[in-house]
Formats: C-alpha cells, sequence, structure tokens
C-alpha cells in the first residue's frame, strides 16, 4: 500500500480485503472476527476501532461501492443521455468484479437491494429514463416500467459476472441496450431457440 494513503484508509481496506477474500470460501454465518483479524494481521482493538461487528463491515464494503456508482449517476445527472451512467458503472463494477460477485453471492450482503434502491432514486431524478415505456399503457405505471428496468440491469449485472469468462463491460452494456428492446416474446424465442 502507498505510502501517501492515510493509516486510516490503509487500515480500512486491509480488513475489507481480508473479509472479502474469506467471503469467498467461507458463509458469512461462519465468519468471525478472528477470521478476519488473521486474514489482515490485525489486532482485535484495531478491528472495533474502525467497524462494531461482522455486520458493519459489510454494510461499509457495500457502501463503498454504492457511493461510487451514486457519484458516477450524480455526474451524468445532466447529460441528457440517459445510458451513458449505465455504461459507466458496467465499466466500475467489471473494474470492482471479484468485490461484487462476492458480495452477489453472499446470502447476508444487502448490496443488491441497495443498488435497486440507488437506480430507482437516480431513474426518478432523470425524467428521460421514466421514458422506458411510451406511451404507459394500461396498467404498466411508471412505476412498474421502472421496476422492470432496474430489475433487467439486475439481471443482466448477476449473469455477466458470474460467467467463468467475463465479458467486457462494452458488450455487457450492449447486451443491455439491446434487452431493452426486447418483448418477452422475443425472449421466449431466444431461450426456444437455445435450448
Amino acid at each position: 500500500m502507498s505510502e501517501r494513503m492515510p493509516r486510516q484508509l490503509q487500515t480500512t481496506n486491509l480488513i475489507d480485503h481480508a473479509c472479502i477474500h474469506l467471503l469467498k470460501t467461507t458463509n458469512f454465518n461462519q465468519l468471525t472476527i478472528k477470521m478476519i483479524l488473521n486474514q489482515a494481521g490485525i489486532a482485535r482493538e484495531t478491528f472495533y476501532h474502525y467497524y462494531s461487528d461482522k455486520y458493519a463491515l459489510l454494510d461499509h464494503i457495500e457502501d463503498q461501492l454504492i457511493n461510487q456508482i451514486a457519484f458516477i449517476f450524480t455526474a451524468h445527472q445532466h447529460d441528457g443521455d440517459n445510458t451513458a451512467p449505465f455504461h459507466e458503472v458496467l465499466n466500475y463494477l467489471y473494474q470492482q468484479r471479484q468485490i461484487v460477485l462476492t458480495l452477489l453471492q453472499c446470502a447476508a450482503s444487502q448490496l443488491t437491494h441497495k443498488i435497486h434502491r440507488l437506480i430507482m432514486t437516480k431513474i426518478g431524478r432523470q425524467s428521460t429514463l421514466q421514458t422506458a415505456v411510451t406511451p404507459l399503457a394500461g396498467d404498466v405505471t411508471t412505476h412498474l416500467a421502472q421496476e422492470l428496468l432496474i430489475t433487467n440491469l439486475l439481471t443482466i449485472l448477476k449473469f455477466w459476472l458470474s460467467q467463468p469468462t467475463v465479458a467486457t463491460p462494452a458488450v455487457a452494456y450492449t447486451i443491455f441496450i439491446q434487452s431493452r428492446t426486447l418483448t418477452p416474446a422475443d425472449l421466449a424465442k431466444l431461450a426456444q431457440v437455445n435450448w
């Protein structure tokens, strides 16, 4: 770690990485503070200086990802291009894919819910994304259209990052954009052809 990095950040990064490393092979319920201490090579007091328990640690790791995603959306809020932030988010998540995939596979993680809430908030603020279904037909409300868009993005994200060979963000972005134009009938045809 860089000597220029503040000591507190070095320590929290060490703890965060130890936790993620352990979660790759250990169920969160079986994960102990002692295991994290051993993996990080730190004292118990050091851990408790930064985190109250393993749940606070998990929440911190998730929030770091969420804060960066929120920053990306905020940086693009006046662009007029409603897909640009999604492309940048996919690039960021690709860089963080080991952490993201580990959290997505952790039953205790709230990352999926946090991403969902964040995107719903950002979609609500960016009226151009509300045109995902225009005009809204029958009982399809704006809220349902947003929910379908978010669920689609989360499904693509989980599928993309869990493949044995992870495609580039550009490929995932193309799939996301293409998927927005597919109807359920289109999906059924594609699924039938490929089964």
